[in-house]
């Protein structure tokens, strides 16, 4: 009898996807309750902002060069829907630029227009990123499950990590643990050198609790 072979769990994606939902909206209101005048509160927000988005364009650029590829070659007769994703990047990284260019303005000059308009950016890429986070979800990860191989699906995650810069490692994988299930963290615990862990432990994890109290400090 021929084994079927292992097929990919596609639920640290759902870690990754919750970083965007919740910090997109939660950056933009965060933005909104800026006073006036606030440098110091407008460049830490716009720090953040700025990690946030580099997670998310790094995110997009794995699944452009390494998921689509895969599944058009896996999965021919869905070639729609992968093509509808990746034609939804182009349009997420425009709207990734828009906020850029919102929130630099708004650190340098946190007035009033400014931070309107950082906001109103934020809140616009947020709506379609949920869209198109929904889609995937709903769709391209029961379909990764279905043709995709462990290693094909692995890439994604080795991609991330080599792409991402070093000094934000901690806050990010912060970002990515907070929500998820007790069970799930203790996976990508377990998936982990020993060494990173207790890094992680030791000085990773009261450093991301310490930034994020003073980030979404009212």
């Amino acid at each position: 009898m021929t084994e079927t072979p292992p097929r990919p769990d596609t639920r640290d994606m759902l870690g990754i996807h919750q970083v965007f939902r919740r910090e997109l909206p939660m950056a933009a209101a965060l933005v909104r309750g800026c006073p006036d005048g606030d440098r110091d509160r407008a460049a830490a927000l716009a720090a953040h902002v700025a990690v946030v988005t580099d997670f998310l364009h790094v995110h997009h650029e794995g699944e452009d060069e390494l998921l689509w590829p895969a599944l058009y070659a896996a999965a021919p007769e869905e070639a729609e829907l992968v093509g509808r994703m990746e034609a939804d990047h182009a349009g997420l990284e425009a709207a990734i630029s828009r906020v850029t260019a919102a929130v630099v303005g708004f650190a340098e000059d946190p007035d009033p227009s400014s931070r309107e308009a950082a906001a109103d950016a934020l809140e616009s890429l947020s709506e379609s990123v949920v869209a198109h986070l929904d889609a995937e979800e709903a769709s391209v990860l029961p379909l990764c499950e279905r043709v995709l191989t462990v290693e094909q699906w692995g890439a994604l995650g080795e991609h991330g990590r080599a792409a991402l810069p070093q000094e934000h490692a901690f806050t990010i994988f912060g970002l990515i643990l907070e929500e998820i299930p007790a069970e799930q963290q203790r996976f990508i615990l377990g998936e982990m050198p020993p060494a990173v862990v207790t890094a992680w432990e030791q000085v990773g994890r009261p450093q991301y609790d310490a930034y994020i109290a003073g980030l979404r400090r009212p």
